[in-house]
């Protein structure tokens, strides 16, 4: 009975391309125009759908939320993507709260939540803490795409799961 979709809505920049969905409107109505028909659906059928911000920034990802103005939708914000940012730099807790405001599904990556990895380390606790503090009733997924081959895949799953339990708050719900 899962109504929640993580999804992606057809925008992938090159690099010199990051960032203008959300400030350039003919691309933003000719990615909105290939979305259209699978919005539509989805809003028919009930779906909540969760915008991943993989190839994407989170700016993005609102400017699409924003052009197709449905409630419930949001992001589903996977936090390695683009946590080695300014603005996270400049103010981790703002930022966090920021994305937060539009996240419905957390998504936690190997890279970044496993040390031996080469990411910094993200501080998995303090998001989901915030995730819950925040009232979110998303759930958490795990993304191993396994780096280090001395590790089974299913041994780097397992301790990522680890990490997203570790961190897990004792008062959130676990189902």
């Amino acid at each position: 009975d899962c109504r929640l979709v993580r999804s992606f809505f057809f925008w992938q920049p090159t690099r010199d391309a990051e960032g203008l969905l959300s400030h350039r409107t003919d691309l933003l109505h000719q990615t909105l125009e290939m979305f259209a028909p699978l919005a539509e659906r989805a809003r028919c059928a009930g779906l909540t759908l969760a915008f991943e911000n993989c190839g994407v920034l989170p700016d993005e990802v609102f400017a699409i939320l924003d052009a197709l103005n449905v409630a419930e939708w949001g992001m589903a914000w996977d936090v390695a993507n683009t946590w080695d940012c300014a603005e996270r730099r400049q103010d981790e807790d703002a930022y966090i709260r920021r994305m937060l405001q539009r996240t419905r599904l957390l998504h936690v990556k190997a890279t970044g939540a496993l040390a031996g990895l080469g990411q910094e380390l993200i501080p998995y606790k303090k998001i989901i803490q915030a995730y819950h503090d925040a009232g979110i009733c998303g759930p958490v997924s795990a993304e191993t795409h396994n780096p280090d081959k001395s590790v089974s895949d299913q041994e780097q799953s397992r301790r990522l799961v680890d990490v997203i339990r570790n961190a897990w708050p004792p008062a959130a719900p676990t189902s």
